[in-house]
């Protein structure tokens, strides 16, 4: 079974292949084609001040999170655009993941860990779903992953079974709260180099 994952000048249409028994074929939605929402793979950040920190309405709403020393902020603006972010905090690894679906009837925005057996892999948008989810794809393999709960899950492709794990999920405050108690904090705001190559893992 294959579903359609868009047009590539020079290759022509581009397809995500599954097997039988992978998804219900009936709970897959109208495709729109990969990266649609493209993802950010190099952070645009600014830490404790900058034009577009300044900008920001205090009642926006963002989602943060703290590894190390570090506080790092996500406008929710943001995200429902590019519905991934493969970041990385002192060193550390982050997959967030806005569900347009799910995130519409839950606060929350999901964090993974994107290291599977030490080694870090990055995700983009299928732009396609499965009951409602929205599904991912890593650059690596071309599996398919979903949010099952406690970690996002591949349900195709080479990596069909394995998991990573959830870390945790951040509920949405105000601009203004999260800047009065991380007045250092790290905003991401967007994306440093469209133009730049997608990563290849």
């Amino acid at each position: 079974m294959f579903v359609w994952s868009g047009w590539k000048q020079g290759e022509g249409h581009r397809w995500f292949k599954l097997v039988s028994g992978d998804c219900d074929p009936a709970a897959i939605g109208d495709p729109m084609g990969r990266d649609v929402a493209l993802s950010i793979d190099f952070p645009a950040v600014e830490v404790g001040g900058g034009k577009i920190w300044e900008r920001i309405p205090a009642d926006a709403d963002i989602v943060g999170m703290s590894i190390g020393r570090t506080a790092c902020a996500y406008p929710k603006a943001v995200l429902a655009k590019v519905l991934i972010v493969n970041d990385e905090i002192d060193g550390v690894p982050i997959l967030l993941h806005d569900d347009p679906f799910i995130s519409q009837r839950q606060a929350d925005i999901a964090v993974f860990d994107p290291r599977l057996d030490g080694h870090r892999i990055t995700m983009g948008s299928s732009g396609f779903t499965v009951a409602g989810h929205h599904v991912l794809y890593d650059r690596g393999t071309e599996s398919l992953w979903i949010d099952r709960g406690e970690g996002l899950t591949a349900f195709s492709g080479k990596h069909k079974g394995r998991t990573l794990p959830l870390v945790k999920r951040l509920d949405v405050t105000s601009w203004g709260e999260w800047q009065a108690d991380n007045p250092s904090s790290r905003l991401v705001i967007g994306s440093l180099d469209r133009h730049r190559a997608l990563p290849s893992e």
